[in-house]
């Protein structure tokens, strides 16, 4: 039974929006990174990646600027072509026992706060109130942190590529200190190879970070703007 919700509720998704499955478990591939994507849906200008999640989803501007979470972001710079992103999405593959089960299925992650985009992922999508789908509603879209616009979530996604190429160099330097962010290491078999102690404070930790303050990285790397 659990299952067939799970199923039932991704279906009600795709069927109530515009956009149809182009891609499931497919692998994604570029010069520099390989990985597979759990499903991609696309029309004619827009599309989206979409990541199953039966546990802890941890979806935060946080873990994407500190470089934790930026798988999603990465397939998408990859899989985008010349469609517009709309969005990037962990669906919560699971069944909570809580009373109030209205939005358990409601997808988490950033999206494209234009009218356009928000309404071929909820056709029905009217007003203030939020969609089923996902955490915006269509009048109030601009209010809400993760929610851009189309310019600022291109910049915002763009950051994955930044900060993995920034990884990259300095791996190619030889850069190999241990410098987790907090919690990451408390427990590892491997301690004991890399160096890392806990009781030296080396640990990185960020306070909340707004969304858009990672686009304006981005657009500062670009000599756009100061971030």
């Amino acid at each position: 039974k659990e299952g067939v919700d799970v199923v039932a509720a991704a279906y009600q998704q795709v069927k109530n929006s515009k956009f149809v499955i182009e891609k499931m478990e497919s692998a994604v591939q570029s010069d520099v990174f390989y990985g597979k994507v759990d499903r991609m849906d696309g029309t004619d200008t827009y599309v989206r990646v979409i990541d199953y999640k039966t546990g802890k989803i941890d979806d935060s501007a946080t873990a994407y600027y500190t470089g934790q979470k930026i798988q999603m972001q990465l397939y998408m710079s990859e899989l985008k072509g010349e469609r517009v992103p709309a969005g990037v999405f962990y669906f919560p593959a699971s069944v909570e026992y809580v009373e109030d089960v209205e939005g358990r299925f409601r997808m988490k992650g950033f999206m494209n706060g234009n009218a356009d985009a928000l309404l071929c992922g909820d056709v029905n999508l009217v007003g203030n109130k939020k969609s089923e789908y996902f955490p915006a509603a269509l009048e109030n879209a601009a209010t809400v942190k993760r929610v851009m616009d189309e310019k600022t979530f291109r910049d915002f996604l763009d950051y994955s590529v930044l900060v993995a190429r920034q990884g990259v160099s300095e791996l190619k330097d030889g850069f190999i200190a241990p410098t987790p962010y907090s919690g990451n290491c408390e427990y590892c078999k491997y301690g004991g190879m890399c160096g890392f102690r806990k009781d030296v404070p080396t640990t990185r930790k960020e306070k909340t970070v707004d969304p858009k303050a990672i686009a304006k990285v981005v657009q500062s790397a670009r000599g756009e703007e100061e971030a």
